[in-house]
């Protein structure tokens, strides 16, 4: 497997829709398994909520946006390094335009064990 570092200035384009204070994704290791799929295993950090008082732990809101971030650097990504498969006829131009518009969560559920500390977080 080959694994793709994180490139920031891809990172810092895929988190431009995003409002300063709601960049969470920090760094993201991208790989490719035997079978063809791309895999994203990401660094982030929450400062602050964006919604709410602090309430000490992670919270369901922000780990939905970090689910976006992931998702949208890892689709640039595999444009962009021609990972995976579903993305083989994009540009990194095609990703640009279909960013906001086309690419959405159908399907979202999160558990956790114990609380999560948001202020620096993987997954």
């Amino acid at each position: 497997m080959v694994q793709h570092p994180t490139d920031e200035d891809l990172l810092a384009r895929v988190l431009v829709p995003y409002k300063d204070h709601c960049t969470y994704l920090r760094s993201a290791v991208v790989t490719e398994s035997d079978a063809g799929r791309a895999v994203a295993r990401c660094e982030f950090a929450i400062p602050e909520s964006c919604y709410i008082d602090d309430t000490g732990h992670l919270n369901s809101v922000e780990v939905n946006i970090c689910y976006n971030q992931m998702m949208y650097y890892l689709v640039a990504k595999s444009v962009k390094e021609g990972l995976g498969t579903g993305f083989e006829s994009w540009t990194l131009d095609d990703f640009w335009k279909r960013q906001l518009p086309d690419i959405l969560i159908a399907r979202f559920a999160s558990n956790f064990r114990r609380p999560v500390n948001p202020r620096a977080f993987s997954g």
